[in-house]
């Protein structure tokens, strides 16, 4: 197979998202087409995209170009994402292999493995969940400031989950210094983003 450049697959990539939005049958074929070439030249986000697109329910018009061997396809393609190196594939694998999910055999060890790949590439989420392993000690060593560390990187974005245990974490000073001006501000955010663990504690506070 002749090797493509790295702008010439991002290109190609961009040009079948843009397709798919067209919905016609011959803009579809053409953008599933170009992301299978794409993935089978190493372009993990293209991998990932036919991972998704297989697992979806999608519109009518789209549909039928995604009906055969879905779950094989899917699980093809997220796990070539993830041995491509997307940092998404490699969160969603540490969801299913944490929860048995997918058809994927529950296996914790795999499942922090995958979150860790994923973290180191910055991905909020999953720093949020290698955060709770770390907090917890479940399936890798307890290190509560590394935990500490993950929560707040992934407050910054937001994460509704991580922002509450932050809080948690500083308003009771367990193996950190407390805080309970910092603590009550991120609960406080955790509950305003949805978090339901952060509404309760809110109550509480003056």
């Amino acid at each position: 197979m002749e090797k493509m450049l790295d702008g010439d697959l991002d290109t190609m990539v961009l040009l079948a998202e843009y397709l798919y939005e067209d919905k016609t049958d011959e803009s579809i074929a053409t953008s599933k087409q170009y992301l299978e070439t794409a993935s089978q030249h190493g372009h993990a986000y293209a991998s990932y995209l036919l991972a998704k697109r297989n697992r979806m329910v999608l519109s009518p018009p789209a549909d039928k170009f995604w009906m055969d061997n879905r779950e094989e396809n899917y699980k093809y393609y997220l796990t070539l994402s993830e041995e491509q190196g997307n940092r998404s594939a490699l969160y969603y694998l540490g969801i299913w292999y944490e929860n048995g999910q997918e058809g994927f055999k529950k296996n914790i060890d795999k499942a922090i493995e995958f979150y860790t790949l994923s973290a180191q590439q910055n991905y909020p989420a999953a720093m949020s969940k290698l955060a709770d392993k770390l907090e917890k000690g479940l399936g890798i060593t307890q290190d509560i400031s590394r935990a500490f560390d993950y929560f707040q990187q992934a407050s910054k974005f937001r994460i509704p989950e991580a922002m509450f245990r932050l809080g948690k974490m500083l308003l009771e000073g367990h193996g950190i210094v407390q805080d309970i001006d910092l603590a009550t501000m991120w609960i406080k955010k955790a509950a305003f983003y949805g978090n339901r663990d952060a509404k309760k504690i809110k109550k509480s506070f003056k």
